[in-house]
């Protein structure tokens, strides 16, 4: 193992306790500069991604947090949160169709997934590129994880209101409310 790493990893830690510190203040130019000298330390730190994605986010420059988690994703194609966080920026700029390509095969590999968050951003993305049959059935699975969530919710009779402008779809007939409610 090289000698350098443990000061490294270290060092890394304490840029990104600094970046963290200026993300609660709100000074997210100024953090991001310490989560980008963390992650310069230790490329395998993760948090220090996410929060350095987060920064861009909020200085709005969402296509570069996007190519520092793809740089990312490449190194930790098996972290599911990170392809999530990875396909929210997809959808943030609307890129649906690579943020499909992300999530898809996620849950092939992992099957009926548990994880809330990887079925609400693949509806989302179903939905922004128009393919609502897919996308309620993602939020269905989003539903089935955390029963009554409001935004889910909202995003399926967003869809079918949408859906009955034109042919109503099966899918949209099902979720249909009984007019005595």
């Amino acid at each position: 193992m090289d000698p350098h790493y443990y000061q490294n990893k270290r060092d890394s830690e304490s840029y990104r306790a600094k970046g963290l510190r200026w993300v609660r203040w709100g000074r997210f130019q100024k953090a991001a500069g310490y989560l980008e000298s963390a992650l310069q330390l230790n490329p395998n730190d993760c948090k220090s991604a996410v929060y350095l994605w987060f920064c861009l986010y909020k200085l709005d420059q969402p296509e570069l947090s996007i190519l520092r988690l793809e740089r990312f994703a490449e190194t930790h194609p098996d972290n599911v949160a990170l392809m999530i966080l990875l396909a929210r920026a997809y959808n943030t700029v609307g890129h649906y169709r690579n943020a499909v390509e992300v999530l898809d095969p996620l849950l092939k590999v992992n099957g009926s997934s548990r994880r809330f968050h990887l079925h609400g951003q693949l509806g989302t993305a179903y939905a922004g590129l128009e393919e609502s049959e897919k996308a309620v059935e993602a939020w269905l699975a989003a539903l089935k994880i955390r029963p009554g969530d409001a935004e889910t919710m909202q995003s399926i009779l967003d869809v079918v209101a949408k859906r009955k402008n034109g042919v109503e779809s099966p899918m949209a007939s099902a979720l249909r409310m009984p007019s005595e409610i």
